[in-house]
């Protein structure tokens, strides 16, 4: 899964232009809008699969209803861009990833039967509940982004160009 974004950076920063922009040069206009429709639907499931996971994770810690939890973060995050300026809003969403550190501390405090988890990791299971699907969707969701390689390859070409 590091291949991809790899590729991605590396594209921008050879090419001092993102995956849009090369894209644009290299292909067709309809190569260029299938990419940006794609990528639009792509960006909504992945939207709605993170703001229904934070939504689900309120509603197991205090309870109530988790449609309400996920309008409530979305409003968050659009009132976060709208009301802030870029650096404030980077800065702050940089200090909420030390959330990320809870992983840890439940590893610490919760006992783990190591040998049922390393059983878990090589031999993979599966059921066909909505819990288990969910999980999927919102696994894959957050790890294969599309988004994250336009964004890697921007980034890179705009840090050529500083």
């Amino acid at each position: 899964m590091a291949v991809t974004p790899e590729i991605s950076a590396r594209l921008g920063r050879t090419t001092g232009h993102g995956l849009a922009g090369n894209i644009r040069r290299h292909y067709p206009a309809w190569v260029s809008l299938s990419c940006i429709a794609l990528l639009l639907i792509a960006n909504i499931i992945n939207l709605g699969a993170d703001l229904g996971s934070m939504g689900d994770v309120v509603k197991m810690l205090v309870g109530g209803p988790s449609l309400l939890y996920i309008i409530v973060f979305g409003g968050l995050c659009v009132a976060g861009q709208i009301a802030l300026t870029y650096t404030r809003h980077v800065s702050l969403l940089k200090w909420l990833t030390l959330a990320l550190f809870a992983y840890f501390g439940t590893m610490v405090a919760v006992h783990i039967p190591w040998h049922d988890a390393l059983h878990g990791l090589v031999v993979p299971t599966r059921r066909n509940s909505p819990d288990f699907i969910s999980l999927v969707v919102a696994v894959l969701g957050t790890t294969i982004s599309p988004y994250l390689y336009f964004w890697q390859c921007s980034q890179e070409a705009e840090d050529q160009r500083e």
